[in-house]
């Protein structure tokens, strides 16, 4: 199906009802509203390989298109980019458009906040992608 979408929402605080599910609902409606068709939506915990089995069972029902939502975060859990990784056997490597994005996002606080923002180890993290990644702006 051209138009067939699966959402993948990652997270523990999910799957033990600490936070609810907003984003499968708001991707859901906007994916429809736009003439997309949701096939699925899976709810799966911060485990790299069981997050990398998900992924690949999408990808062998060959949705047009699969989005993920959590897990992309500078914090310890956030284990989306190394699952991703493994469902497609790539290694994650710094990728430059996406440090940069990171580099504009943070230095944007900065400039709005009047604080001084440490790009971290951690923060840096997130512009670490599976080869051949392209990166997507978040306005």
């Amino acid at each position: 199906m051209p138009n067939a979408f699966e959402i993948i929402c990652l997270g523990n605080e999910l799957l033990i009802g600490k936070i609810l599910n907003s984003n499968a609902q708001w991707l859901a409606k906007k994916v429809t509203s736009l003439g997309g068709t949701v096939q699925r939506i899976t709810v799966v915990g911060d485990d790299i390989e069981e997050i990398a089995v998900v992924l690949q069972e999408a990808l062998s029902r060959k949705s047009a298109f699969i989005l993920t939502t959590g897990g992309l975060g500078p914090t310890f859990d956030d284990k989306t980019l190394d699952a991703v990784a493994l469902a497609l056997k790539k290694p994650v490597e710094l990728n430059e458009t996406a440090f940069l994005m990171v580099k504009d996002k943070y230095h944007h606080y900065e400039k709005t906040t009047h604080k001084t923002i440490e790009l971290t180890t951690a923060r840096v993290k997130m512009a670490h992608l599976p080869k051949d990644a392209v990166p997507l702006p978040n306005p």
